[in-house]
């Protein structure tokens, strides 16, 4: 590191604050406990994982919102939007559905 300072933490060791300018390269399981925590990125960000993941909020709505767009994709199983109990609104100036083996619709009886 050209100029910097190395900081090794090794084995279970708690930092109360780290502050760092340039690059920061964590290679541990992080566990971030706190009131909030904001991420701010001049560029693109990225979230991998390789295992069954989840991002949920205990209160408040959850926005995804892309300037370009939009992409869920599901590459495998099943692709479920959930809004049981609650009225799943879709706004857009055209709605395309393509499905290769048919759309399938329900309504409970007496209400169409």
């Amino acid at each position: 590191m050209q100029g910097g300072r190395n900081l090794d933490v090794v084995g279970t060791t708690e930092v109360d604050r780290l502050y760092a300018s340039g690059n920061l390269d964590l290679d541990a399981n992080l566990d971030m406990d706190g009131t909030t925590a904001t991420f701010d990125a001049s560029a693109a960000i990225s979230l991998d994982a390789g295992a069954a993941s989840n991002f949920t909020t205990s209160a408040g709505a959850l926005t995804l919102e892309g300037a370009g767009g939009v992409n869920v994709t599901s590459t495998g199983g099943t692709m479920a939007l959930n809004g049981a109990g609650q009225t799943v609104d879709f706004n857009a100036g055209l709605l395309d559905l393509d499905a290769s083996l048919g759309i399938d619709v329900d309504v409970p009886s007496g209400q169409d």
